[in-house]
């Protein structure tokens, strides 16, 4: 390793203990560059990860590294100027900014599901849900369509809060989050059907009004590749960016506008 250093994080692989991550970083003696070790013998050897061409650039310094506890080998890490992820244990890496202020990112942590950061003067940020991240054809996808399996979800009563209107943070509540991707160009339409344990059809989501079976029409954007459904006890619900269609018991069609 290079001196002097300074030990930001240290992550023991949940997947195998001979297998560790550390973040050092030498800033202090305007070395900027991003220091990333890996051993897999408990420490007796240790490698580089982060090079010049592999995806971090020369001048982020690192923070703190956390492997995913589901998939192996999925890496997450936050540096001075923003997150960046590894598919494939540190061999690439890929910026992973989405809407992230440009800050510096002091902690990671992978809770239910979630993934929450911790940031240097700009708050604490959440990405729910990354059940597709952990999935292997997030990595293969080109241009071929695919449904992503949903997270295992509770489904449970959801208790009322007094808040007002306008309070902030929104909460959003259970819900079953239902992640797809269509390529570029595709042209033809989108059609997907919840089926029950006995393969019987709940509710489909549609983005042809042609297709339409039903006289209930309720304007969607399927084009978010995302559908947020929520749970409850009693009816089926489809919610999405305040947009709700109410299915009692029957069958419908929800239609794209």
């Amino acid at each position: 390793m290079i001196e002097p250093i300074m030990i930001n994080s240290i992550e023991v692989s949940p997947h195998d203990p001979a297998t560790a991550y550390v973040v050092v970083s030498a800033y202090k003696t305007n070395d900027l560059k991003p220091y990333i070790y890996k051993t897999v013998n408990y420490g007796k050897s240790w490698e580089l990860i982060t090079t010049e061409t592999n995806g971090i650039p020369n001048d982020f310094t690192t923070r703190v590294v956390r492997e995913d506890p589901v998939r192996e080998g999925l890496l997450y890490v936050g540096t001075e100027s923003g997150l960046f992820v590894s598919f494939n244990e540190g061999k690439s890496w890929n910026k992973f900014q989405q809407n992230l202020p440009v800050t510096p990112i002091t902690d990671i942590k992978i809770f239910r599901g979630d993934l929450v950061l911790s940031t240097m003067g700009r708050s604490f940020w959440i990405l729910d849900n990354i059940t597709t991240l952990r999935q292997p054809e997030i990595n293969s996808l080109n241009n071929n369509p695919w449904l992503f399996k949903p997270d295992t979800t509770i489904r449970y009563r959801y208790p009322k809060v007094r808040t007002a209107s306008n309070a902030f943070p929104k909460y959003p509540q259970t819900s079953v989050a239902i992640d797809y991707f269509i390529p570029n160009g595709n042209t033809n339409g989108i059609e997907l059907t919840i089926l029950n344990e006995s393969k019987e059809p709940i509710i489909s989501f549609i983005s042809d009004k042609s297709l339409l079976k039903s006289t209930d029409t309720v304007i969607e954007n399927m084009d978010l590749n995302k559908l947020m459904i929520p749970l409850r006890l009693v009816h089926y619900f489809h919610q999405i960016r305040g947009c709700i269609c109410y299915n009692k018991g029957m069958p419908g069609k929800v239609e794209s506008g």
